[in-house]
């Protein structure tokens, strides 16, 4: 006895598959320097923060304090990555850096779930 396969074609989808069809671009506005931090993660920064409701006023005067304290925090890490001739810059560097900026005020701890 010999076996014998049919393909059976399932009505109205055809034999071929779907194939390659281009994806739509998504159109985005080139955004440079702060404009980076936009409103919606000022607002998420707020709620992990505690607060309920948070002004679009306030967005600006983020954006000037994050971009101050990352300035602050790269002049802090450079010294001490090029001191052991390094172009990469790691976790420690980063935890050294904020404690040198905050003056040693700085408390890190893990997340508890």
């Amino acid at each position: 006895m010999s076996s014998t396969t049919t393909v059976v074609a399932k009505k109205g989808k055809g034999k071929g598959g779907k194939g390659a069809k281009p994806k739509a671009e998504k159109h985005r506005k080139a955004r440079t320097g702060t404009k980076l931090i936009v409103d919606n993660d000022v607002k998420r920064l707020a709620l992990r923060a505690g607060v309920k409701r948070a002004s679009s006023a306030t967005v600006p005067a983020v954006r000037l304090k994050a971009r101050d304290l990352l300035r602050r925090l790269l002049a802090a890490i450079g010294p001490s990555v090029e001191l052991d001739k390094r172009r990469t810059i790691q976790v420690g560097d980063v935890i050294l850096a904020y404690k040198v900026v905050s003056g040693g005020k700085a408390v890190f701890y893990e997340r508890t779930q």
